[in-house]
């Protein structure tokens, strides 16, 4: 009877562990197939329209420039110009000694009147067949030889005065009268600073919104001012570093109160209308490869790269990344990582 009652007391034991252990076994299993499911605030993605007024920065250059040069060596002579005064276009600026090549142009000159004066009489001589018509073309093909030469001194004559070729500003001189120059060396240069341009860029966004034409207004950091411009032309290409598109206006500079190098602060005057997808500035997350949104799709979240329009206190408006009607996370971002559950208690954004 004994053994009897172990043997029941045994089997109750052995059905009770058991029965306890079998929830034990399942909630390990759910436990290690997917984790807890945390809850988060999270919105609808909508779309809005809206009016974009781009700003950038930009950099004032000069109408025109030139590195003012010879274009022949030579021993200065003359400096007719003071650093940082206005030239008009012709105005001399260096004088280069030419007392070798005037020499030239003189013994030329009399080597060219004496071969005139042989070819009149060699032709006297041809009429009369007292000489042959090879000899008279050897004499006219050595008198256009002379003139030839006495041509090419006085262009190099000519060179030596070294001009300005357009009205503007000189900047400082980098040689003294007496310096030997070569056509390497920089004299100075020259800027034309009525009109100026003001060159800057954009992102490869607006590249289909900006035209020639278009006005700009802009300031500079010494008045702040208010100033208008129009842009004239646009590069062709994308700048493939940066992705942004460089764009330059004119501007009439009157007076040259802005002078070139000057930093600008610039705003498109006609702001470009567009949609846009608006999350809550929360939800934009900046990474070290540009930003991050986390969705939740099919209950598991979903880390998608953003690319922002605009922003304002409160909201992000996105030009790519989220579409309307996606469910944007809010809250608890640190703690998400792709892929895992996720259970998000949404409102319309």
């Amino acid at each position: 009877m004994k053994f009897v009652s172990f043997l029941i007391l045994l089997f109750s034991i052995s059905f009770f562990s058991c029965k306890n252990d079998k929830p034990s076994t399942q909630q390990g299993a759910q436990k290690q197939g997917g984790g807890e499911t945390l809850k988060v605030q999270g919105i609808i993605a909508g779309q809005v329209s809206r009016t974009e007024n781009i700003t950038t920065t930009g950099t004032v250059l000069p109408g025109e420039k030139v590195d003012i040069k010879s274009e022949i060596s030579g021993r200065v002579v003359q400096m007719n110009f003071k650093e940082g005064t206005f030239v008009k276009k012709g105005q001399t600026l260096v004088k280069l000694d030419d007392a070798t090549l005037q020499a030239e142009k003189k013994e030329d000159f009399a080597s060219n009147r004496t071969g005139s004066d042989q070819r009149k009489r060699q032709k006297q001589l041809l009429s009369a067949k007292a000489i042959s018509q090879e000899e008279y073309d050897l004499t006219e093909a050595n008198l256009n030889i002379l003139k030839s030469n006495v041509d090419i001194i006085n262009t190099q004559i000519a060179e030596t005065v070294i001009t300005a070729p357009f009205q503007g500003v000189v900047g400082f001189r980098n040689i003294s009268i007496g310096a030997m120059i070569t056509p390497a060396d920089v004299i100075t240069t020259l800027h034309s600073i009525q009109p100026v341009k003001i060159e800057f860029s954009v992102p490869e966004r607006w590249s289909k919104d900006l035209k020639t034409g278009q006005s700009i207004s802009f300031t500079i950091s010494s008045d702040k001012k208010v100033r208008k411009a129009n842009i004239y032309a646009i590069d062709p290409q994308i700048n493939p570093n940066n992705r942004s598109l460089v764009l330059r206006a004119m501007y009439p500079n009157p007076g040259g109160e802005i002078l070139p190098g000057a930093f600008t602060d610039i705003k498109i005057a006609e702001g470009i209308k567009g949609s846009f997808v608006a999350i809550p500035s929360m939800a934009y997350v900046p990474d070290i490869s540009g930003a991050l949104v986390y969705l939740q799709k099919e209950g598991k979240v979903i880390p998608v790269k953003v690319i922002a329009a605009s922003r304002s206190e409160s909201e992000v408006f996105l030009e790519s990344g989220v579409t309307p009607g996606d469910t944007v996370i809010t809250t608890g971002l640190l703690q998400l990582k792709p892929g895992m559950p996720v259970q998000v208690l949404t409102k319309e954004n």
